[in-house]
């Protein structure tokens, strides 16, 4: 297959058989529509040739930016497309200019004056030019006046439903990912390179990988636990089984007060994360039963002797500590010059993590404080350890079943799973109360150290996340 990227350098094709389309994921209804192609081409002596574009029509005519996710790269595009044996691929940049040509332009400027066809074959649903007024019927009457032949692809029905991109985009969104693999005809794939984690699944005895996607526009299923057959280049490129979780199941619990330091909070959450509520919602979510929750804690191996607040915290394991180091807390006045200086030496990287908003109202790139930190401490060229402490993160695993490794493992189906302890509400809030809380009272009593005061603050409904934890948040583990 020869891919094309300049329409003004094309060759002159014989007996041109073409069909046009995003053509993303390449699925089942696509492959009808090629075969087809390949037939009338065999026929006539001609050769097949698929007009896609890049970006994505979409992408560029919607008013909402990142509304669409795609199947496949461009380069996966490529890739399916040279299995299939096509003979040509012409990629055309779809640009404002290209989007705004009339539905007759299109047909006369771009498909008859470049490709001279013998045939064109569509889809069922075919549109094309501005306002997406071009169908079937106009371009068999204009193809009469050209000199070209058009053919029409009836719908292609498979597993009961009418086989596009938009349906398998849904079925991978609502966790259907047998489905859309029945719709595509092969697994769907993605790629990305292996970054280092918290290492937490191998002292369960599972280990996992984490995988950072490079391209923003690809879709990726929808939170849950999947199946997987993985293959890279230290694998030798073999295919290995594996397992992709896209869940965070726990992350650093930090309470804000009253029930903070003095009233142990932190046991209190992690606690209710546990809970049949929570199990619940996570069925509901995932369509997936939970069977253990991890955390990190909130201060490292060199604070309190090593101590943390989920040491000897019933029900939840101390699984070792994570790897790494974190940046120190820069002061509010070294951070005000920082981002002065930022805003005037890269105004592009300040306005993307400083200024710029998703739809949702969250920062466009995230994790943006500790991203321009590390810029700007590399583009001054400030030695690393002076900006960087040795942190590393006591991780706490709690099993909710007597048997959740074996059941990660795979040796044992999700109906042997046998409950590890109570866990209604009503008895993790008791056994905190009891166990913790009822303790730590009488601890500061004795000291001289209780105060009703510390259980009411009143100014937290007024304030906003910053203020509360410049505030409270510092009381917290003091």
């Amino acid at each position: 297959m020869t891919v094309h990227h300049d329409l003004q350098q094309l060759p002159v094709f014989k007996n041109a058989v073409i069909t046009t389309g995003a053509f993303d994921g390449v699925h089942c209804g696509h492959l009808e529509i090629i075969n087809r192609m390949k037939q009338i081409a065999q026929k006539v002596n001609g050769e097949t040739i698929i007009i896609t574009f890049h970006p994505h029509p979409r992408k560029v005519i919607s008013s909402i930016p990142g509304e669409i996710k795609q199947l496949t790269s461009l380069e996966e595009r490529i890739h399916l497309l040279e299995k299939v044996g096509i003979d040509h691929l012409v990629v055309v940049n779809f640009n404002y200019a290209f989007s705004n040509l009339t539905a007759p332009q299109y047909i006369k400027e771009f498909l008859a004056d470049h490709f001279h066809p013998h045939t064109i074959l569509v889809g069922y649903d075919h549109r094309f030019g501005n306002g997406r007024t071009g169908n079937f019927e106009l371009l068999e009457k204009m193809g009469a006046t050209l000199g070209f032949r058009t053919e029409q692809m009836n719908e292609i029905w498979k597993e009961g439903v009418v086989v596009s991109s938009t349906q398998i985009r849904n079925y991978i969104q609502e966790h259907e990912i047998e489905k859309a693999n029945a719709l595509l005809g092969y697994p769907y794939p993605f790629e990305g390179f292996v970054v280092r984690g918290n290492q937490i699944g191998r002292t369960i005895g599972f280990p996992t990988a984490n995988l950072h996607i490079n391209n923003e526009e690809k879709l990726i299923p929808s939170n849950g636990v999947y199946a997987v057959k993985v293959k890279g280049a230290c694998l030798d490129n073999k295919t290995n089984q594996g397992m992709i979780n896209h869940t965070a199941i726990g992350s650093t619990i930090v309470p804000l007060q009253p029930l903070g330091y003095n009233y142990l909070g932190g046991k209190l959450l992690a606690l209710m994360c546990l809970t049949d509520k929570v199990q619940q919602d996570w069925k509901e979510q995932y369509r997936d039963t939970l069977v253990g929750v991890t955390t990190t804690s909130l201060y490292g191996q060199n604070k309190a002797g090593g101590l943390s607040q989920y040491d000897n915290l019933k029900h939840w394991k101390k699984m070792g500590y994570t790897s790494g180091s974190v940046s120190y807390e820069t002061r509010k006045p070294t951070v005000a010059l920082m981002l002065d200086w930022l805003k005037k030496n890269h105004t592009r990287k300040y306005f993307e993590w400083f200024v710029a908003k998703n739809l949702d109202g969250m920062p466009y790139k995230r994790d943006h404080k500790n991203r321009s930190n590390t810029f700007i401490y590399s583009q001054l060229d400030v030695p690393k350890e002076l900006i960087r402490s040795e942190h590393r993160r006591g991780i706490y695993f709690s099993p909710l079943y007597n048997n959740t490794c074996e059941f990660l493992r795979k040796e044992i189906t999700e109906d042997k799973l046998a409950k590890s302890f109570d866990t209604s509400y009503d008895y993790l809030v008791n056994l905190w109360k009891e166990k913790y809380v009822a303790r730590r009272i009488r601890s500061l009593n004795e000291r001289g150290s209780f105060s009703t005061e510390t259980l009411f603050y009143d100014d937290l409904i007024y304030m906003d996340w910053e203020e509360t934890k410049d505030k409270y948040l510092q009381q917290v583990g003091r």
